[in-house]
């Protein structure tokens, strides 16, 4: 009635899980001479956490919006170094940083709908994400440790500790711009261009390997006949490709990406008979980050599912 909305949610936004495994020869650095052996195991793990409230409001073609919410998350990272010896018992060492933040977030957006035609509207829209700067506290391990008979560790001997060592953790500013193109119930194209000036991220006061970042997206769908007696005709196809950078710098080199997309949008019930337009959404992804120029190239492939879940809530009856 008084073209309102309102949104409520709780998403993971990063995940941290890792452990690589590097066998090494030391050498001293005094004489120059091979010592021994040791295996070194880098292991992280963690995430990140938004939990938000939304409002929008409509006002004719124009709409505005704003999120706000709470963005928490932790960071384990730890390295343990072990010498391969039979003969001579060394300390096996851990090196070991946890991070935890929280605080809040806030996002705005806007949009502009313009009608071409009866069935034909453009779109246009843009967000921004603030830059943020959350508290943090620390903990920095430094011991020695042995495994038990099970695998698991446990402290030898305590070589240094501090607990709860305060800070801020700044994520920085975002700006996003898009348009689309649409026949209702037949076919979308769109685009979106995307900037993050990762150059401003900081963590305890330090600057990390990532810099700022750019992405175009592009996309479209087609809907067969979204009303018609046969399934496979009411399915929405959809194929996407992108391309930009990303915000990690390995070796401070910039690491170009790309993906190419496709996905199915799979009704569960007919729309002309119930008016209920719950489907569910196929994707398949296959990206590249890096190439043959840069020291690392990686090579992804992701699969996801997911409801889009929508019904005719709360009508007031007629008859009883």
């Amino acid at each position: 009635k008084h073209n309102l909305g309102m949104v409520l949610g709780l998403r993971p936004v990063t995940r941290i899980n890792y452990k690589i495994q590097s066998y090494a020869r030391e050498v001293n650095p005094d004489t120059g001479n091979s010592i021994d052996s040791t295996l070194t195991t880098y292991e992280g793990k963690g995430g990140s956490y938004q939990a938000y409230v939304g409002l929008g409001k409509a006002i004719g073609n124009f709409a505005i919006g704003a999120n706000l919410g709470y963005y928490f998350g932790t960071k384990d990272f730890g390295t343990r170094k072990s010498f391969i010896n039979d003969s001579v018992t060394y300390y096996k060492a851990n090196y070991q940083t946890k991070i935890s933040f929280g605080g809040a977030a806030f996002h705005l957006g806007a949009q502009y709908r313009a009608k071409l035609s009866k069935t034909v509207r453009l779109v246009l829209g843009a967000t921004a994400t603030l830059e943020s700067e959350y508290d943090a506290k620390k903990d920095i391990i430094r011991e020695t440790f042995e495994y038990d008979q099970s695998g698991a560790s446990w402290t030898r001997d305590s070589v240094y500790r501090e607990n709860d060592v305060k800070g801020t953790v700044i994520f920085p500013v975002s700006y996003s711009g898009g348009i689309s193109l649409e026949k209702l119930d037949k076919w979308l194209i769109g685009a979106e261009y995307t900037t993050t000036s990762w150059d401003d991220f900081r963590l305890y006061d330090s600057r990390d390997s990532v810099g700022s970042t750019y992405k175009f997206r592009f996309g479209g769908q087609f809907i067969p006949n979204a009303y018609g007696s046969n399934y496979w005709g009411r399915v929405i196809y959809r194929a996407g490709f992108n391309y930009g950078t990303d915000y990690i710098r390995y070796g401070g080199e910039e690491l170009k990406q790309y993906a190419v997309t496709a996905g199915f949008g799979l009704p569960v019930r007919p729309n002309r008979y119930s008016n209920q337009y719950t489907i569910l959404n196929l994707a398949l992804e296959f990206g590249r980050r890096g190439n043959a120029d840069t020291r690392l190239q990686e090579s992804l492939f992701r699969m996801s599912l997911g409801a889009t879940l929508s019904d005719l809530w709360f009508v007031k009856r007629k008859y009883d």
